[in-house]
């Protein structure tokens, strides 16, 4: 398969091309991001509400995967704060993220504040979503695989930062993790009205159940709350530049643990290994080809060592299926369902 000359993108990317060179438009029109704004300032922020007398003085966002932990593991070790540690149990975590959160609170003596849907929504929309979306195309089943996560994650941290008085909430977001790719997904599948209208007749119980469980979760964690008015959001990379070098090895020293520490990126939901499925069958790369592009870019890996990245990633294969069947167990995904899903081309998962 083609792939740029200065990236990794392959010829399968949504909108690619390339010069005569071999470089795709991407990488022509690439732009730095903008430079991190700097420890001082940072520290400042971080001043105005650091207690330094063993109270809770923010919250932090954490999954128990890669970043949101190096996050957690800096404001406390770093720069002296005492956080809440916020986790949004969507019901798909997975189980080696639920033990490095256990370690990594015990270890620093912060307490952990695990937050699901108290009706298991979350999962309920999930299953609402891919059985509306099957009747579609897989790409639309792949374009909204995590809705409501966000409600969960952003609305559920600013909720419990009100609730327990805490006015700063730190993230753990990178720009690097922000997927061009799902953006022109997104745009692409946009139905118009007529198309709407058709979907709606064709599956009106669906439909009306999926918009119930949309409210309900917005309910139960509202993104915008007269509540939230005081909350200062914070993003930890927008003030230290990721660097994953520096995160793993920080990682490695205070005993986090992920599937495989080569390929650690959002192994955190298993949600994510069905995602890097389907984009393998319907597109032949997946969101980590464009990662290790964005960072070959800003000079962080060669692309030599992204193309052992992502031969790496390939060789995960059978680990995702494994994740994916366990996926659909607990979600209670029927097997026509489920085939719809992965295709009548994938092997028997037992």
């Amino acid at each position: 398969m083609r792939r740029c000359t200065r990236c990794v993108l392959p010829e399968t990317y949504p909108e690619i091309s390339f010069d005569k060179q071999g470089v795709c438009n991407y990488c022509q029109t690439w732009t730095a991001p903008i430079s991190p704004l700097g420890p001082e300032k940072l520290d400042a922020v971080l001043q105005h509400y650091r207690k330094g007398n063993g109270q809770l003085d923010c919250l932090v966002a954490c999954s128990g995967g890669r970043d949101s932990s190096f996050v957690l593991f800096e404001l406390k070790e770093r720069w002296g704060m005492h956080p809440l540690v916020f986790n949004y149990a969507n019901g798909f975590v997975a189980s080696q993220a639920e033990k490095n959160l256990e370690h990594l609170t015990r270890k620093m003596n912060v307490p952990l504040l695990r937050v699901e849907s108290k009706r298991h929504i979350q999962e309920k929309l999930f299953k609402s979503f891919m059985a509306l979306n099957a009747q579609k195309s897989r790409a639309h089943v792949l374009n909204q695989l995590c809705v409501g996560c966000r409600n969960g994650i952003w609305g559920g941290a600013f909720k419990v930062a009100a609730e327990q008085g805490l006015e700063l909430v730190v993230f753990g977001e990178s720009n690097m993790e922000s997927m061009v790719f799902r953006r022109i997904l997104a745009r692409q599948l946009e139905p118009d009205f007529t198309a709407k209208i058709k979907s709606t007749i064709s599956m009106p119980g669906n439909f009306v159940q999926r918009k119930i469980q949309e409210q309900q979760l917005n309910r139960e964690f509202p993104l915008h709350s007269e509540k939230y008015k005081h909350l200062v959001k914070l993003n930890y990379f927008a003030y230290i530049g990721w660097d994953e070098t520096k995160i793993l090895e920080t990682l490695d020293a205070i005993g986090w643990q992920a599937i495989d520490r080569r390929s650690a990126w959002r192994f955190d939901c298993q949600i994510h290994a069905l995602g890097n499925f389907l984009n393998r069958q319907l597109y032949q790369f997946t969101e980590k080809d464009e990662l290790y592009s964005k960072m070959i870019c800003a000079g962080i890996i060669t692309r030599a060592e992204a193309l052992d990245k992502i031969r790496l990633s390939q060789a995960q294969k059978e680990q995702e299926l494994a994740t994916i069947a366990s996926l659909f167990e607990k979600s209670k995904i029927k097997e026509s369902l489920r085939d719809k899903v992965l295709g009548a081309d994938v092997l028997q998962m037992g």
